[in-house]
């Protein structure tokens, strides 16, 4: 009894000290838990500010669910969401959630939101609390927006949170640049930056190096000297370009193709006025671009950066190959890269091709890992044929009467670009073929048919004749690998 009358002269000694955080520490260190909370609250319902928050932490940090109600009755809120958390039973929680979003608590309000399905309720709760400038809320709820396809009000929420939150801020400066305001995009990355975000460093970089300066005089891949197939990679949008910058470091790491005479020059970064692009090129399922302002732009500094086939790498739309020229999106993996990479050789697909494409190769294929044999008579249906030895049934022409044969007995990159596996016999076929220039259709055919002059259009002519010209590149001695050749980690 004595050091429980001691407790009591003490107290209001400690309640009125300034420090309000160091009091509290010594009380709790000096008496019981249950004779803390029942000192504190006297004067927490006498409204004394210093007590409430004592008995408040107390009650937080011992899940003291008697007392959370009390303090949540004198005003503080937030007692409310603490009691929600303790419960395990969702419609209990959801009271007491309801009771502090009710009271104005800010977290309570959030919480409700994430557990209500209807739309309008779920916004009205989510607006509540990021009125409170409560971050959480505010970026879920510029999220829960653009879901819903309201870009306006989603941008303005995005904007008012960016200046507090590295990864909305990071999201801000990408929008701003897709719209356009490159000035405010590099604010908005500086911020993120200033907030430890280190993916808004690595696009401050990028901008720094690639955006409106000369091209890099950079080459990537094979030995100038060995390259028969030079690669221009170009693209119109920051995340074009850091895109293309992944394909070019992975590829200079993929074993696979290190033998392989090709080399790609450091990426472009041209206006989007520059290279307009649609997935729905000339009608058809597929990404396309007009390349009219990237033949006369190509012409003016072919000399200085040489190149026989263009990349594209675009927002969106389906990859392929069209005369020399890649087109990529976003999306698009390394393996759907280097799938792509091997039809610049005139690989040809290994899965079904449609009716069309069935037209073309299915009668007398060209490509290096595709043969083709039509049936031997075909009116009476005998499918037999004198297939050569290491030959395997492909898919290519399911939809025509040939039959087509591939190299390998195994599912490849040419028939499903996620299958990493290119058989050394289709390695050798791809640099046989790379060392035959005439069997190679160049970008520059497709770039003289952009041409708006006579003169530009001479130009490109001139070079497709000059590359055919040039010298073969030898095949060197091949070097015996294992059969299963694997892409780089980290594709």
């Amino acid at each position: 009894m004595r050091v429980f009358r001691g407790a009591l002269v003490l107290l209001p000694v400690i309640v009125c000290n300034a420090d309000v955080s160091h009091d509290r520490a010594v009380v709790q260190r000096h008496f019981s838990d249950p004779f803390v909370a029942s000192m504190w609250y006297p004067l927490a319902k006498q409204g004394d500010e210093g007590a409430q928050a004592a008995l408040l932490e107390y009650a937080q940090q011992r899940n003291q669910a008697h007392w959370l109600k009390r303090m949540g009755a004198l005003g503080q809120h937030s007692a409310y969401y603490h009691l929600a958390m303790q419960q395990k039973n969702l419609n209990e929680a959801r009271r007491w959630l309801r009771k502090g979003a009710m009271a104005g608590d800010a977290e309570s309000q959030y919480e409700l939101a994430l557990i209500t399905d209807y739309g309008v309720r779920k916004v009205h709760w989510l607006e509540q609390a990021a009125q409170q400038n409560f971050i959480p809320a505010q970026v879920a709820l510029y999220q829960w927006l653009q879901l819903q396809g309201d870009d306006e009000a989603a941008f303005a929420w995005l904007q008012r949170v960016a200046p507090l939150h590295g990864n909305s801020a990071l999201l801000l400066g990408d929008q701003l640049w897709q719209r356009g305001d490159s000035a405010a995009a590099i604010d908005a990355f500086e911020k993120a930056t200033a907030l430890g975000n280190q993916q808004a460093v690595e696009r401050l970089n990028v901008i720094r190096t690639y955006w409106q300066r000369p091209q890099d005089t950079r080459v990537y891949g094979a030995s100038l000297a060995n390259c028969t197939l030079r690669v221009q990679p170009v693209t119109a949008s920051l995340q074009g370009m850091r895109r293309l910058l992944t394909l070019l470091q992975t590829v200079e790491q993929d074993a696979r193709l290190s033998a392989l005479p090709m080399c790609f020059n450091a990426p472009l970064w041209v206006e989007h006025k520059d290279l307009p692009c649609t997935n729905r090129w000339q009608g058809a399922g597929r990404l396309g671009c007009r390349l009219g302002p990237l033949a006369e732009r190509f012409s003016a500094s072919l000399d200085d950066h040489p190149f026989s086939h263009v990349m594209v790498m675009a927002t969106q739309g389906k990859a392929n190959v069209q005369d020399g020229v890649m087109y990529l999106d976003l999306s698009d993996s390394y393996d759907v890269f280097v799938h792509e990479l091997a039809h610049f050789a005139g690989f040809v697909d290994e899965y079904p091709l449609g009716n069309a494409l069935a037209q073309v190769h299915c009668k007398a294929s060209l490509a290096p890992n595709v043969r083709v044999f039509q049936p031997v008579d075909q009116e009476s249906g005998d499918d037999t044929v004198d297939v050569p030895e290491g030959w395997f049934k492909a898919r290519t022409c399911n939809n025509h009467p040939a039959q087509a044969y591939k190299p390998s007995a195994k599912m490849t990159f040419m028939e499903f670009h996620d299958t990493a596996h290119i058989p050394q016999v289709y390695l050798e076929l791809w640099a046989q073929r790379l060392s035959q220039r005439h069997f190679l259709q160049t970008a520059y055919q497709n770039l003289a048919r952009a041409s708006s002059t006579p003169a530009l259009v001479n130009f490109w002519w001139q070079q497709e004749a000059n590359y055919v010209r040039q010298p073969s590149w030898s095949l060197p001695a091949v070097e015996q690998a294992p059969s299963e050749q694997v892409a780089p980690a980290g594709r």
